[in-house]
């Protein structure tokens, strides 16, 4: 890759790279993390929709956006993407799931200074409504379900022990469940620019303490990415 300046051996190092994300792939502590808000355990998982997905971008590209992030939905694929946030941005999106039941999201995000970037985000969940009763079982009439995820995060340019070309990032997300009760988590994850035209992301997401015997949908995510500009781009995430 000579149009990348320092950068020699980059055939040798895709290999390498590629060797290591079979490795991680194969590895059991990484499959059970992974998963979509579709096989997760309802017994003992709450609020699986945090996997769902956020952002029309992420989600079209079939979810192989962890070495691509560049919106505000970064905060949700890879806080190491926030970084790469070149202006102010706004991102407003709703996502129907079935009759009545929906998720709106609101998120933002902007460089601080020429190492720093930062993204915040509020997603709500709503559920419809049901028939709410007293304790003597009379009708107090109609009341909504709905779930609400916050979240807010940094991303700084990587240390030169990562090669200095990158973002890495952490996450905080705060989420308020239908039975009221509140669950606290981050997410942290970095993108690494290996040459002009290769990009890899790592990120662990929803990482956070059991509450009454539930635990949030944590998930580890890695991709890869090669580009030609303005031409074409292939990215693979697992």
């Amino acid at each position: 890759y000579p149009d990348f300046p320092g950068y020699e051996g980059g055939d040798q190092m895709i290999r390498i790279i590629l060797v290591i994300i079979s490795l991680i792939a194969a590895t059991p502590s990484l499959s059970a993390l992974r998963g979509s808000s579709d096989s997760f355990d309802s017994s003992s998982i709450r609020a699986a929709y945090l996997n769902r997905g956020m952002g029309a971008r992420g989600v079209a590209l079939g979810e192989a956006y962890t070495s691509i992030s560049t919106d505000p939905s970064a905060i949700f694929w890879n806080p190491g993407g926030i970084g790469q946030a070149k202006q102010l941005s706004f991102l407003l999106a709703y996502d129907r799931v079935i009759e009545e039941v929906g998720i709106s999201t609101c998120a933002v995000s902007l460089p601080l200074t020429a190492n720093f970037g930062f993204a915040g985000a509020v997603s709500m969940m709503s559920l419809g409504s049901y028939d709410s009763y007293s304790d003597a079982a009379e009708p107090k009439g109609s009341k909504s379900a709905s779930s609400l995820w916050a979240l807010g995060g940094l991303s700084f340019a990587n240390p030169g022990w990562l090669g200095s070309n990158g973002w890495t990032g952490i996450g905080t997300e705060f989420i308020k469940d239908i039975d009221e009760s509140t669950l606290i988590a981050f997410s942290t994850g970095t993108l690494v620019h290996i040459s002009s035209k290769w990009d890899m992301g790592v990120s662990l997401l929803h990482l956070g303490p059991e509450v009454d015997g539930f635990s949030l949908p944590s998930e580890a995510r890695i991709g890869l990415n090669w580009s030609n500009p303005d031409r074409l781009m292939v990215a693979f995430d697992y």
